[in-house]
């Protein structure tokens, strides 16, 4: 097979170059052809569709924010993606059975999971607002104070970055937490209007720390789920949070869970604030400075064909169907 090896030089406190250079050396019996990503490629992965149009599969080799990065030019070219996940937290690829901690062991997976040709198409989001073109994201988008931790670490970034990068901006967000006003409208029907908290769209189960707010979403199922947690400020937000990591949030918490195919938002800065912030994947959303966004999300269904690893099952065929838009209390236990 013709392996394609995509590496993020500035991923996993820049060891994905050396990866790239070791899983190469341990793919036997493969064509193999390394890229790595341009600093300049921020705004477009159309630069690695020429690359890609030979390849049987590929390997993405950096942190969350890379695949997502990514996600056009795989999405175009329906090309087979293994990601080897050097982030911080790598979500994707705990999603998806690809998670192991040493290189080695990701080899020896990825090794497999192409001996198997065994593939499964997933979903993507597609996310309209205030830009030009419509924002896809794998995992999750997210709107509160874990969205502007993010910001502010990627606004102070210049290189890769830990787990330790997050700590002053945790601090300072604790002190006065982005808390916007949030619209939802499903299918037409308003089913939280003007509330004030921290918003979760998944189109998968797994969140930073294993907190997984939704912890009901699967990627192929043709549905987002929805999840809102009411907050006024730090407190009940870190409430909210211990309950979701300890699933314990039940029907009566005043939280609630949403699926839906599609679905609008509408957030409305908090007095005092001058930016929104949004996070899409783990990476900082790009925002004009309005104190009004408008969000349409929309599932693009069966978008992004995946490897499947050996012993790794279809979550949507084991769970019971879901309706296109289910209203009900949040239920993570």
């Amino acid at each position: 097979m013709r392996i394609l090896l995509i590496f993020n030089p500035r991923s996993g406190t820049g060891r994905a170059a050396l990866a790239a250079k070791d899983i190469a050396a341990r793919l036997h019996g493969h064509t193999i052809k390394s890229v790595e990503i341009p600093p300049d490629s921020v705004s477009s992965s159309a630069w690695l569709v020429p690359h890609l149009a030979d390849a049987d599969a590929c390997v993405v080799i950096g942190g969350d924010g890379t695949l997502h990065g990514l996600l056009g030019a795989l999405i175009h070219t329906e090309i087979p993606v293994f990601h080897a996940a050097l982030g911080t937290e790598n979500l994707f690829s705990r999603e998806h059975g690809m998670h192991r901690r040493s290189i080695r062991a990701i080899a020896e997976l990825l090794s497999q999971s192409l001996a198997a040709k065994k593939t499964r198409d997933i979903d993507v989001v597609s996310c309209s607002g205030p830009w030009a073109a419509p924002k896809l994201f794998a995992i999750m988008l997210s709107t509160g104070p874990d969205a502007a931790v993010v910001r502010r670490v990627a606004a102070a970034r210049t290189g890769a970055i830990s787990h330790a990068s997050y700590i002053a901006p945790i601090l300072h967000e604790a002190t006065s937490p982005h808390l916007p006003l949030i619209t939802l409208a499903v299918d037409g029907k308003t089913v939280l209007e003007r509330r004030r908290g921290m918003l979760v769209v998944a189109n998968a189960r797994e969140y930073a720390v294993r907190i997984n707010p939704a912890h009901r979403a699967v990627s192929n199922d043709s549905l987002l789920d929805f999840v809102f947690f009411p907050a006024e400020n730090a407190v009940d937000l870190v409430a909210w949070l211990v309950r979701s990591r300890l699933r314990a949030v039940g029907p009566s918490s005043g939280a609630f869970y949403v699926q839906a195919a599609s679905a609008r938002v509408k957030l409305e800065l908090r007095q005092g604030y001058t930016h929104h912030a949004i996070q899409a994947d783990g990476e900082a959303v790009s925002l004009p400075d309005a104190p009004v966004l408008d969000l349409h999300f929309e599932v693009v269904s069966a978008a992004l064909r995946t490897l499947v690893p050996p012993g790794v099952g279809f979550e949507a065929e084991r769970r019971a169907p879901a309706s296109a838009a289910m209203l009900d209390p949040v239920a993570t236990s």
